[in-house]
């Protein structure tokens, strides 16, 4: 299939049978869409990914870097990678952080 030819329903399905966590944002940064892969790296069901729930979980010191990437890439004018650090909440409910990495 050519990426010309490929219809939103098509990204979804790829998105969706992803092991890799996919996520779409609006305008302000907020997650309008998450794979399903995307609530394993942060421990939560991925409905707790939705909104500003992703930006939750970066690391206070690291939002600005995550901030900054989804701008860059929002404005489109080039391909960004960016890494920041993401809690997760482990069995006895102790916050530990893992190293991410977003590109787009």
């Amino acid at each position: 299939m050519s990426v010309s030819a490929a219809r939103p329903e098509d990204y979804r399905l790829l998105a969706e049978n992803a092991d890799d966590m996919i996520a779409r944002h609006d305008e302000k940064g907020r997650v309008v869409f998450a794979s399903r892969a995307a609530g394993v790296p942060l421990g939560v069901p991925v409905r707790k990914v939705l909104g500003d729930g992703l930006f939750e979980h970066v690391h206070v010191a690291d939002r600005p870097v995550y901030l900054s990437a989804l701008s860059r890439c929002a404005n489109g004018t080039e391909s960004v990678t960016g890494a920041f650090r993401l809690s997760r909440l482990g069995r006895s409910k102790t916050v530990r952080y893992a190293w991410m990495e977003m590109r787009c």
